[in-house]
């Protein structure tokens, strides 16, 4: 017998790690150049569509089929049996969710950071780290320096990182801040974290005044949020990213009409 909450959460958390694909796309767009962008989403969309097949021909069976410790065997397809490994969910929901992943993680190895980086400080030693499990513990508000579940997950992906001896870490998704303090209590006090949200916002800041598009800042200014989805969600997250109530100030709206 399946468990139904199981099965309903596991396909809402590879739904939360695939719609990642969007942001990195939308990430690596913004840290290359414009001649390399139609490259890079094209790139981001065929890690997905190469990936996902080739997982199911060899990469599902070699880390789930048969029984040994370290390595499973050649299984196309997966047909075979895996009820060794005690699922409470159907396999195909468990295929979803290792697929994603499988997937979402490709999605690094356009190196756009890399690049840049390397470009504006060649002499720089650059170490990269997927990690998309932080996406649904913001979005879930896992965001406490005290939870245990961010900090493992964190020390997880975050120790190689740490033991390579880096002093400055890129927090390259607008999720990652909310739990930098965890972020910041893994890695130690002396490597500075940079919000890439908060240096894209200052280089918006600038570009606005070069302009003449700066605000004043004698007027106080007004949000409004709109949203297509349950606004009870929305207001959640917000919170978290905005540090304030929202509430009087979302409208959901029919996205069909506009």
């Amino acid at each position: 017998m399946f468990s139904s909450v199981n099965t309903c959460w596991t396909l809402v958390g590879a739904f939360l790690v695939y719609f990642m694909q969007a942001g990195f796309a939308l990430c690596e767009a913004g840290f290359t150049r414009a001649k390399n962008t139609g490259n890079i989403l094209m790139k981001n969309m065929m890690d997905f569509c190469i990936g996902t097949p080739c997982y199911w021909i060899i990469g599902f069976g070699l880390m789930f089929g048969g029984t040994g410790a370290l390595i499973g065997g050649f299984d196309p397809f997966i047909q075979g049996d895996y009820s060794h490994l005690g699922l409470d969910i159907p396999l195909w929901v468990y295929i979803v969710f290792q697929t994603v992943f499988c997937a979402t993680t490709a999605t690094i190895a356009s190196g756009s950071y890399r690049k840049e980086i390397e470009r504006l400080a060649p002499k720089t030693e650059v170490f990269e780290q997927a990690c998309p499990l932080f996406v649904p513990l913001v979005e879930n508000a896992f965001v406490s320096p005290d939870d245990p579940i961010p900090r493992l997950t964190a020390e997880r992906y975050l120790t190689p990182i740490r033991e390579a001896g880096v002093d400055t870490l890129i927090l390259g998704c607008t999720h990652y801040p909310i739990i930098s303090e965890t972020i910041r209590r893994v890695m130690g006090e002396n490597v500075t974290l940079i919000s890439s949200g908060r240096e894209a916002a200052k280089s918006c800041r600038t570009v606005l005044e070069e302009n003449g598009l700066l605000c004043d800042g004698k007027t106080d200014g007004t949000q409004q949020y709109f949203v297509s989805d349950d606004t009870e969600s929305f207001y959640k997250v917000a919170e978290l990213f905005l540090g304030q109530s929202v509430e009087s100030c979302v409208e959901c709206i029919d996205i069909e009409r506009y």
